[in-house]
């Protein structure tokens, strides 16, 4: 009993994300979280992303709605995803679905969302490995959905560049495809 005690009280004192001295840095169903061997990454600079969120012209379960955030490198591969918050209908985001890798369980954040709340999610510079990812053009797409959507053009999709490199960078203002007001502020 003192064994769990003990395990509660270093993980009570930790941040969401954190890792506890001597913890394993991730498991792969760990928000973020990558393999239990992924490199810790310090230094690899973050991106913050905000943005509000709106219903979609063809709501059926708003403000109900599932959203995803994920990375594209500047070939449109999939890098990670950075916030996913959907359980049962997963399905509905239909753009992520069919980038994401099969089963990816990265940025996961929660079930469904209740309300069109503004979006906050921070990008640590890493792929689904956990490795820094090199300098260079990054998109952040972002999709949300509030139907029984078949296609991407269902749903709101947004879409954001983000150059990494070794100078800050602030967007701020931005609106694409359903997001307003999206901040994306880099710090190397």
């Amino acid at each position: 009993m003192k064994r769990l005690v003990g395990l509660s009280l270093i993980l009570a004192a930790c941040s969401v994300g954190e890792v506890p001295a001597g913890g394993n840095p991730g498991t792969p169903d760990a928000p973020g979280g990558g393999s239990s061997d992924a490199p810790i990454v310090a230094g690899a600079g973050s991106l913050t992303i905000s943005a509000n969120t709106a219903q979609t012209p063809n709501a059926v379960y708003a403000p109900a709605n599932v959203l995803a955030v994920w990375v594209e490198d500047a070939q449109g591969n999939f890098v990670k995803t950075v916030y996913r918050a959907s359980a049962t209908y997963t399905n509905r985001l239909v753009a992520w679905s069919a980038t994401a890798p099969v089963g990816d369980v990265d940025g996961l954040s929660g079930a469904s969302r209740t309300a069109m709340a503004p979006l906050a999610a921070t990008w640590n510079m890493t792929n689904r490995a956990g490795t820094e990812v090199p300098d260079g053009t990054y998109t952040i797409r972002m999709e949300l959905s509030d139907s029984n959507a078949n296609t991407p053009d269902q749903n709101n999709q947004g879409e954001f560049e983000i150059i990494k490199g070794p100078t800050p960078q602030s967007q701020t203002a931005l609106t694409s495809g359903g997001f307003t007001n999206v901040s994306l502020n880099y710090t190397p």
